[in-house]
């Protein structure tokens, strides 16, 4: 569980890391001012062409900009996908990791939601402006699928090495084991000799102190 919640954690920065990057790279102002009538202006088509290099480039399903309007939706402002974008003012699902964002603070969402595109877990980091404000959030979807799999992935990691570290471990013990069986069957065989070499040392002295008494008496001379 602890792995599971770790590898959730690095996935979780990597997505914060890309969407806090790319609106790093956003003119706030310049968003601020996107309106129905300004789409297709330098403005814009600055941030439109930003957003493709990381929609294009980097490991994702979708990255767009929005807008809080203030009464509890959030519309697309830009959106390169080439395929079905978010047309400007179509409002678009509302997460809390959302809502923290267009507060001024990135943040990924811990359960994944499901809208026209799919289903998602995804990143958001504010863009502000010159003031300070929050001009409009960048926002990195990624596939949940995707997300899953890179967990799971993990797990099975974790519990391969796990294994094959028990099973190392095992066999680590198993050799210790029959070295030091094998040890002390070579002592004990060694004690088992040293002890019938006694026992032979023992015999052959008790031999001679019998020979030595019986030569004794046959020496003594007779009344």
């Amino acid at each position: 569980m602890r792995s599971k919640s770790m590898m959730k954690t690095l996935i979780n920065n990597r997505m914060l890391d890309i969407a806090n990057t790319s609106a790093d790279m956003i003119d706030g102002d310049a968003l601020d001012a996107i309106s129905e009538e300004t789409i297709g202006s330098p403005e814009f088509n600055k941030i439109y062409n930003t957003l493709k290099v990381f929609q294009d480039n980097i490991d994702l399903e979708y990255i767009y900009t929005v807008r809080d309007m203030h009464d509890g939706r959030y519309t697309f402002t830009v959106d390169p996908a080439e395929e079905d974008p978010g047309e400007y003012g179509q409002t678009i699902i509302v997460t809390e990791a959302l809502v923290t964002a267009a507060g001024g603070v990135s943040a990924v969402d811990d359960a994944p939601y499901s809208d026209g595109w799919g289903k998602f877990y995804s990143a958001y980091s504010p863009v502000f402006n010159s003031d300070g404000k929050v001009a409009g959030v960048v926002c990195v979807d990624f596939s949940a699928d995707w997300y899953d799999a890179q967990i799971a992935s993990f797990t099975f990691t974790v519990i391969l090495s796990s294994i094959i570290s028990l099973i190392v471990g095992a066999s680590v013990v198993f050799v210790l084991m029959s070295g030091i069986r094998r040890k002390l069957e070579q002592i004990n065989s060694e004690l088992i000799e040293l002890e019938n070499d006694v026992d032979k040392i023992m015999n052959e002295l008790g031999g001679a102190e019998s020979a030595g008494s019986s030569g004794q008496d046959s020496s003594v001379p007779g009344p």
